[in-house]
């Protein structure tokens, strides 16, 4: 299973944790499954944990069509954790062909940096809910 994804309507959060090899099927797919998810909202703050992504098996084109669809507006706070050069520089590639819209994307090296920038509290509740989700103790799974 390359994604799980979880919305979480109390936090106004879309959390999506990626594990092992991401295909450009599988990066369409998520955009679709995000987007027609009943708890979704354009609005809604986003976290991608990269983390665990072994390869990215996307072409550039992939990338740009990603972006193109990209479904959040409103000035929402996008976070992707990204650990290697290689999946760090895709992910520049997307927030440069995104910059021109109205959400506001960051790329970290590191999950503690995501969560403070996404104002969750290290060691709440709601810091223990989304950490559960990205170590695979509570999967919605796509």
């Amino acid at each position: 299973m390359p994604y799980a994804l979880q919305i979480n309507a109390t936090l106004r959060l879309a959390v999506t944790r990626v594990d092992g090899a991401l295909s450009s099927e599988e990066l369409r797919r998520h955009e679709h499954e995000l987007r027609h998810s009943p708890d979704f909202e354009p609005s809604l703050r986003q976290l991608i944990d990269f983390r665990q992504l072994t390869s990215l098996e996307v072409t550039a084109r992939d990338i740009r069509d990603a972006a193109s669809a990209q479904p959040f507006t409103g000035g929402a706070m996008r976070v992707f954790v990204i650990t290697t050069d290689e999946i760090f520089g895709m992910a520049r590639m997307y927030q440069i062909l995104t910059e021109d819209t109205p959400h506001d994307l960051h790329l970290v090296r590191d999950i503690d940096e995501a969560f403070s920038l996404l104002g969750i509290e290290p060691e709440s509740d709601r810091w223990e809910e989304v950490t559960d989700f990205l170590d695979g103790h509570v999967v919605r799974s796509a």
